[in-house]
């Protein structure tokens, strides 16, 4: 007999699995039936199901991927509006541009223009003003990875990340998956500005050394393959959203690349366990593409 415990990771699992289905196929229609049957839900509880775990409706999340994905590749991107709106699962870039504009209050186009008037008009911070990094990456070509991850749900702070940590690394060491090359990354999938204090997803992920199931809240992901502009940064996690700005706003919006409809993620490689803060080593990869 199936208990509430194992019942509860069930659901964790299938849900989490629906999740990814969604954020790697938002060019596809996305329609209830066939993500309640990735999940294996019936579609008549799917949607309470989802929107107790999501703390919004499934079509509001889906917009809102949507959308913020749409509003970041407009920023630091080169798409054209019209492929930018089939990427997004629209069938006509007029369709997209209504649902941007009732969003954002602005087209697409005047966000866009917005959007890079206001980096063009940022003051050029020189890499002096933040110790421990330098505004020069390294081109890499990132194989895929397979990645156990757990997400959580909450404020952009520090602790909803340890949260996120303290579980994971609990689950690692209680199902002996530990071993000493282990590689850590972290995974924001929500704009904190747009998603709000609530909606904001964090993912923490570890590499693995042998297959394993998911289970739960811990389900096991591939981290894409492709090209990244690979950055280092040695100091406190609290300059994180610096470094992020200066790479955004600064080498990738003066640079030949584009970004491309990829997660962005951190690794790290030591922890403030047993590391100084001034020592913390990041390194951080932004998906390009020309």
């Amino acid at each position: 007999m199936t208990n509430q415990h194992d019942l509860h990771n069930d659901y964790q699992t299938r849900i989490q699995k629906v999740l990814e289905y969604i954020r790697q196929h938002l060019s596809e229609p996305l329609d209830v039936a066939r993500l309640a049957e990735i999940g294996n839900f019936s579609v008549f509880h799917f949607h309470r199901i989802i929107r107790a775990y999501l703390n919004e409706p499934l079509g509001a999340y889906i917009k809102r991927v949507r959308m913020e994905t749409a509003a970041q590749l407009l920023t630091y991107s080169h798409t054209p509006i019209h492929d930018l709106s089939y990427q997004m699962g629209y069938e006509l870039p007029s369709s997209f541009s209504h649902a941007f504009r009732k969003y954002f209050g602005k087209s697409p186009q005047a966000f866009r223009e917005q959007q890079q008037q206001f980096i063009k008009n940022q003051p050029q911070t020189t890499n002096t003003t933040l110790p421990g990094f330098v505004l020069t990456p390294k081109i890499i070509d990132l194989p895929a990875q397979q990645l156990l991850s757990t997400r959580i749900l909450g404020k952009y702070e520090t602790s909803v990340i340890q949260k996120a940590w303290q579980k994971l690394m609990t689950y690692v060491f209680a199902q002996q998956l530990f071993y000493p090359t282990m590689e850590m990354f972290g995974i924001s999938h929500d704009h904190p500005e747009i998603a709000g204090d609530i909606l904001y997803q964090y993912e923490a992920c570890v590499t693995l050394a042998k297959p394993v199931a998911s289970e739960g809240e811990f389900v096991v992901k591939t981290l894409p393959a492709g090209k990244y502009a690979m950055f280092t940064y040695q100091g406190s996690y609290a300059q994180l959203d610096t470094v992020y700005n200066l790479v955004l706003k600064q080498w990738l919006f003066n640079s030949s690349y584009s970004l491309r409809e990829a997660p962005i993620f951190d690794q790290y490689l030591n922890t403030p366990d047993n590391t100084p803060e001034e020592e913390l080593l990041t390194k951080i990869f932004l998906p390009i593409t020309f």
